[in-house]
């Protein structure tokens, strides 16, 4: 049996990130790749995730995280990313 994920973030909000022209764009990509990754190879038991499937979530809280000045965009999608995944972790326990 295969399973269907579909995500869908309507707004990501990054106060304060010092970003140039174009680095709105890799950081997503980076969140959209991390984020995939972890859907597809998450350790989830079957009960907890068919409940889960069914419901929209409208916040995900996700611990705060830390951003290096000197960061790149891809390394700040992914550490945004993996900080969404425990939130969306803490939402399905």
């Amino acid at each position: 049996m295969s399973t269907r994920i579909e995500l869908h973030i309507e707004r990501l909000v990054l106060d304060g990130l010092p970003l140039w022209a174009g680095d709105a764009a890799r950081i997503q990509a980076a969140i959209e790749a991390e984020l995939s990754r972890y859907l597809t190879e998450m350790p989830v038991q079957a009960e907890a995730f068919r409940s889960f499937q069914s419901s929209a979530l409208e916040v995900v809280r996700a611990p705060a995280i830390d951003i290096g000045a000197t960061m790149r965009p891809a390394q700040i999608g992914t550490r945004i990313a993996q900080s969404v995944s425990r939130g969306l972790a803490e939402e399905m326990s």
